[in-house]
Order: C-alpha cells, then structure tokens, then sequence
C-alpha cells in the first residue's frame, strides 16, 4: 500500500511535490484507497503520474538497459537552464507485508548521486542501505552477497535493481512491487493480449471481467474466445493451437487443418462439424474475441464494437488485476475514455472495503467535477495541481488544505476557482483573437 510519493525537478515539477495518501479524516483505514487529481490543462497532472511510472522503470531497467555510458535518462524541468545542473529526486513511502518502506533515489543525467532504503519494523528505523557517491552503508541486519553487488552496480544504475536479482532478501519484495504492484492503465480501444489471456474458459478473473462488462451497461451477456469457440465445437478432438499464433484471414482449410491437428472425426451432439464453415467464422473474427449481446445468438466482433467498449474491456482487466494484487493502478485522465457514471462505479470498486478487501488503489486524473462530492470523494481523496503562470512550475496541494465545511459543494467552488487549479480565461483576448484571424488590419 502507498503512502506517499515524492518528486523533485521531472517536467513541469520544479520543486519537490508530494502526493499524500495518508487518511485524514478515516483512521481506520492505513491509507486512501483513492487519490483523484484536478487540474487545467497542461498544469502538470499528467506529469506526477509519469514521474512515479519513470521512477519504476529506472528501477526495472537501470541495470539491465541502461548502457555503462549513457548516464541517466531523466527528463528535468527544461524552462530554466539552471534545472538541467541539478539533480531530481523520487521516493516512495509504502507498507509490504505489513512493514513500512521508504525508499528513494537522487540522480543527475550521468550517475545515481543518492539511495536508501529504510524499513520499520515495529515503528523503528532500520537502514537496509545508504548510498552517496561513492560511499555505501549497510545494515547490520542485511543478508547476501553484498560486497558482489555493490561491485557489480555501475555510478549509473540503481542498487535496488541489481541487489533483487543478487538473491538479497530484504529487497526483493520492494522490487516486486515495482514490477507488479505498480501498474499505468493505458486502456485504448486495441483490443491488448491481456485480455484474451483473461478471458480464456480457464482464467480465474473470467468472472470478474465479465460481470463488470455487464454493470457497465454495453448489452454485452459474455465474450468468448475463438480459441475456445473451436475447442468446444470439436469437442475435443483437436490439439489446441499456440496461443501465440494468430488466425489469419489468409489461411486456407488444409492450413487450419494442419495448425489444429484433428485427430478424430468432429462430433457435436453426434452430428459431424463442418471444417470449413468452423474456420469461417474463425475468419470473421481476426481478433479471435466473440461478444454475445442480450439473448441474440449471433456474436459480434471485436470490430464491430464501440471504441468505448473495448476501451472499457481492457481497463477491465487492469482494474481485475489490480483488485486481486493488490495494486496501485495508475489513470490518466479518467473522463477522456469513460462516461463520468462508469467513472464513478470505478472509484467505487476501490473504495469498497467489500469489493476491495485487499487494499488496493487508484490514482487517477480527472476533469470531470461531478465526482467532487462527498458521496464519491472525501476531501483526503482530491488532489489539485496548478502551473505557476510565470515560472510554469507544477504545484500539487489537497482539497483537506482548505477544511471545507461539511457538505459543501466542492463542485460548484471548485469551478468557480476557489482552489484554484482552473483554466484561467479570457472571452475579450478570444475575441480579439478570432477577429484578428478574420480581420488582419483588426488591433
């Protein structure tokens, strides 16, 4: 579980800026389930949930793709020249296994210049390691061979990605985490190889992504995998295929045949199954998904499907895995791919102790400000993120810094900009602007 993420000096982030998921208000809860940012656009909101996915790839790919010459890939705030001179900074403050961790890391564009890693068992501090420059601390507690992995980490790469694959315990559940505890949704309408693998007849979350098909109201009754389609059809007498292989539209019969082996001849009910008319409606469907509407017994296609359906397909599956993780998932702009009532049945999911009982979380950005209700958010959940107009630096901040009154319309104030954090507009410099571009001789 999060608890809190730091960042110093990546894209419009000058200045350190913490996001805070430490309940306010509810105390018994170890942290928020939900964390919303708002924000105008180009404010920055993007740019905190891509620090914390750039902070888990330098810890996953640090050692293994950074090249020994390449420095450190960061991208700095790039407005002030003197920004590119100093360092940037990311930490993450989390509980695994019941155990508090913070760690972090300070890096420049050629070397890491810090990183630690502390836990607290039983409230008190204890250093698994400390590194500055070149001076490396460990604590007396820690196991492994660390003097080969101190050795084997370059001025460029990050300890905690070499230490995790050098069999040293105490950082192994801290690399997991980043490896899948930590996931960016990005739920276009390509249909991802996740879910076919989710939705397979043997997958455990089946279920799961079927009923949130259903509460989303798209008429979808089930899906069903080509792959299985075919199994069921044969019943039984093929050898399934590699999944990896795709069905192409160009295949002809005795290259299906060949692909699916049949050993014996095809039965259903004791009536012989047609190859060839089995292989059509393999062919009209190259996605190898079947979407069954209501009680109509003709499938559509994963084509024939709305992009918003199949948007919401594959944030399904991330919002499944999540759940069953538990995980911190990651979505950007929440009301550009769902309509503002699914919006607010996914926070819902996340905040329910019942459907949630594992702790997982959401932080998500929004323009949507119909959620700024205490019935979907609390005030510990809302985050708000404004551009300085003249140094364009990001500032993050909480709606709790405020201590509105109960029952307040967040909403209203909010659009009204008494927390700022809004497009600031001008309706004279708009029309000055348009009459310029019809009228050039207009001032």
């Amino acid at each position: 579980m999060l608890r809190s993420f730091r960042v110093a000096n990546h894209k419009s982030i000058r200045a350190a800026q913490e996001l805070v998921l430490l309940p306010a208000y509810d105390k018994s809860r170890p942290v928020t389930p939900v964390a919303a940012i708002y924000g105008a656009n180009a404010s920055g909101k993007s740019n905190l949930l891509d620090a914390l996915t750039w902070m888990r790839q330098a810890v996953l790919d640090s050692f293994a793709s950074w090249t020994p010459s390449g420095g450190v890939p960061r991208v700095p705030f790039k407005l002030d020249p003197a920004a590119s001179a100093e360092s940037s900074g990311y930490a993450v403050d989390l509980i695994l296994g019941g155990v508090r961790h913070y760690y972090g890391f300070v890096v420049d564009d050629n070397m890491v210049r810090e990183e630690w890693l502390h836990t607290f068992p039983k409230g008190r501090r204890r250093v698994i390691f400390e590194r500055e420059g070149a001076d490396w601390t460990f604590g007396s507690t820690v196991r492994g061979p660390l003097d080969a992995a101190r050795d084997l980490t370059r001025a460029n790469a990050l300890f905690l990605s070499v230490a995790a694959r050098s069999n040293i315990t105490e950082c192994e559940s801290l690399f997991r985490w980043f490896d899948k505890g930590l996931v960016c949704a990005e739920p276009g309408p390509t249909i991802s190889a996740d879910v076919h693998r989710a939705l397979a007849a043997n997958s455990p979350r089946r279920d799961v992504i079927l009923d949130l098909l259903r509460v989303a109201d798209l008429g979808i009754t089930n899906v069903e995998l080509m792959d299985d389609v075919l199994e069921s059809l044969f019943g039984g007498a093929i050898v399934q295929h590699r999944v990896s292989e795709t069905l192409r539209a160009d295949q002809d019969e005795p290259e299906i045949a060949e692909r699916y082996e049949v050993i014996s001849h095809p039965t259903v009910s004791g009536k012989s199954v047609n190859l060839s008319s089995a292989w059509a409606r393999a062919q009209r469907s190259s996605s190898r998904l079947l979407f069954y509407h209501g009680d109509h017994p003709v499938p559509l296609t994963a084509a024939e499907e709305s992009a918003g359906t199949r948007t919401w397909l594959n944030l399904t599956v991330a919002i499944a895995g999540a759940l069953d993780g538990p995980t911190v998932l990651l979505l950007d702009e929440a009301d550009t791919t769902l309509h503002p009532h699914l919006a607010r049945h996914l926070v819902n999911l996340f905040r329910s102790p019942q459907i949630n009982p594992l702790g997982a979380q959401l932080i998500f950005t929004s323009h949507d400000a119909t959620m700024l209700d205490e019935d979907t958010l609390s005030r510990d959940e809302i985050w708000f993120v404004e551009k300085d107009p003249s140094a364009q630096t990001t500032r993050l901040y909480s709606l709790a810094e405020f201590r509105p009154r109960k029952h307040e319309n967040t909403e209203r104030r909010y659009l009204a900009g008494s927390y700022g954090a809004v497009p600031v507009l001008s309706e004279f410099a708009s029309r000055r602007a348009l009459a310029r571009g019809t009228d050039p001789d207009a001032a």
